[in-house]
């Protein structure tokens, strides 16, 4: 391991515009404009919900050109050719010991180690590119600094004890990479190795030389899985997030992770995990302000074991049909634990927030479960090619995304 993560920080966006996305995420999902930067070269926009933090940065629309040096803090100018979300923030306690170990370890940083100051003190940062696509991650050290973001931003009236939004996310829970079909092992290595990331896994089925592997029914996938810290052993009080890689199997059909390689033209960020306490109210809030939400096939609320889920989950299967939310029961609970609670989540996706058929938004409440709905894949699967092959041609281009509500 050669630098070792001390936390999510957060998560940066680069978008061509800037306004539309600040509309959709303060009214839409409900985060909290928390901070700003502006220059005559950029705009970052930082928005919040629990302790889940989005940097977004304008980029140049396609054609125009962007300037090497675009006043771009703690990132790299945005200049990828379509919409992105492309870096994830880590907290580490050396940046500068960090990016010497890395750099040894033949790592590419287009942001050598750089201190920024303001009066509340100093923050020292380098970026460094990832192996999966478009993929870098900033190194920032925090410790000798009191301010409420960072340094070159300003803290908005909200948090100064204005109104704020109301909101039923508290944190990051995942990041899922889409990566080309037989990467997934390259990318695991690279993460433990430099990281000291370590394998999660999600499911008896889920092996360590192979992930997790589902090829049934047209689908042909494999899921593997890592987080940044052994559960209870880092001692801090934040939530750890997990990672989850996932790849089609070969020889395999149009498909949901081949179509964002192919319209997001390189591995990257396909989708994050925001965990709420209450997700009937977060989606009930959402859907009505105006995000659309995938709903899974009507068979698979009647379906005889996902009913026996449900009911034994004590959950309302009208509820949950009512607002397309998947529930997927820990699969590696005993059975013969009776006296045992059952542990299961709850989880549903948005529509895809770019033009492109690329990142999209979850929502995950767990009840003990930590997998990713591996139960659910089927279901989710079909509703995103149903949406791929004729819900989105039917709403016309101009309308995709947050546009369409459920």
């Amino acid at each position: 391991m050669a630098a070792y993560v001390k936390r999510l920080h957060h998560v940066s966006l680069h978008v061509s515009n800037v306004d539309k996305l600040a509309n959709d995420f303060i009214s839409k999902f409900k985060f909290n404009l928390f901070a700003t930067r502006r220059t005559e070269r950029t705009r970052q926009l930082v928005f919040r919900t629990g302790t889940a933090v989005f940097v977004v940065n304008e980029r140049a629309n396609r054609g125009e050109p962007q300037p090497a040096d675009a006043g771009c803090l703690y990132d790299i100018p945005p200049c990828y050719p379509v919409d992105t979300a492309c870096n994830v923030c880590f907290e580490v306690d050396d940046v500068r010991g960090s990016f010497e170990a890395l750099r040894r370890l033949g790592c590419s940083f287009p942001v050598p180690p750089t201190t920024v100051r303001d009066p509340r003190g100093r923050v020292t940062y380098t970026v460094l590119r990832s192996v999966v696509g478009n993929v870098c991650h900033t190194l920032i050290d925090k410790s000798d600094y009191r301010g409420s973001f960072l340094p070159g931003f300003q803290v908005t009236e909200a948090e100064g004890g204005q109104a704020q939004a109301v909101t039923h996310v508290d944190h990051v829970d995942h990041i899922t990479y889409a990566c080309p079909t037989g990467t997934s092992r390259e990318v695991l290595r690279w993460y433990q190795q430099l990281f000291g990331f370590q394998r999660f896994f999600m499911h008896s089925n889920d092996k360590a030389d192979s992930g997790l592997v589902i090829n049934q029914k047209g689908i042909g996938l494999r899921l593997t899985a890592m987080d940044y810290w052994k559960c209870g052993e880092s001692g801090l009080s934040l939530p750890g997030c997990k990672f989850v890689l996932a790849e089609s199997l070969p020889k395999q059909g149009s498909n949901q992770v081949n179509t964002f390689l192919k319209e997001h033209r390189a591995a990257g960020i396909q989708h994050i995990g925001l965990h709420t306490g209450n997700i009937v109210a977060a989606v009930r809030s959402m859907a009505d302000a105006g995000v659309g939400f995938f709903s899974p096939p009507p068979a698979y609320y009647t379906q005889v074991g996902k009913l026996q889920e449900i009911e034994d989950a004590g959950q309302d299967v009208q509820k949950l049909a009512r607002h397309g939310i998947l529930l997927d029961a820990d699969p590696q609970q005993q059975a013969s634990s009776a006296s045992e609670a059952q542990r299961y989540l709850l989880q549903v996706f948005s529509k895809p927030i770019f033009a492109e058929d690329t990142f999209f938004l979850e929502l995950i409440q767990r009840k003990g479960a930590s997998g990713f709905g591996e139960g659910n894949i089927q279901a989710l699967w079909r509703s995103l090619q149903t949406y791929m092959e004729g819900d989105k041609a039917e709403e016309g281009a101009p309308e995709t995304g947050l546009q369409q509500s459920r």
